[in-house]
């Protein structure tokens, strides 16, 4: 099963390989990397810190994706309980259910968006 980031992984050892390539500069003090192969350094520093935060998001994503579903399921469960058989009773319950649907995609896009209602 590919781990996330096995894609960018390649692109990363690649990016790193040109990065090493780069010329080095002799100094009074012996070698240090010129210019161009610090600014490939902290581009690649760059692009490692927006691969580890897509990930912190992917995951608090799918955690609240299946918190979501997995409260969802309970109350449609205790509503159906509550209910008794009792149709009229058991749509009140599943109104109730259906707003905390809402609640839970409200969650979903302020993840995304802070400023989302």
């Amino acid at each position: 099963m590919p781990r996330w980031g096995d894609g960018v992984n390649g692109d990363m050892e690649r990016f790193a390989a040109r990065a090493e390539m780069q010329p080095i500069m002799r100094t009074f003090g012996g070698l240090a990397l010129s210019s161009q192969g610090r600014a490939m350094v902290a581009q690649i520093r760059e692009k490692w810190s927006q691969a580890a935060i897509a990930a912190i998001e992917l995951e608090i994503g799918r955690s609240i994706a299946e918190r979501g579903m997995d409260n969802t399921a309970d109350l449609f469960d205790h509503a159906v309980q509550r209910a008794g058989g009792n149709e009229a009773k058991f749509m009140a319950l599943f109104n109730i259910v259906m707003r905390y649907g809402t609640v839970v995609e409200k969650v979903q896009r302020r993840q995304v968006d802070p400023f989302a209602f």
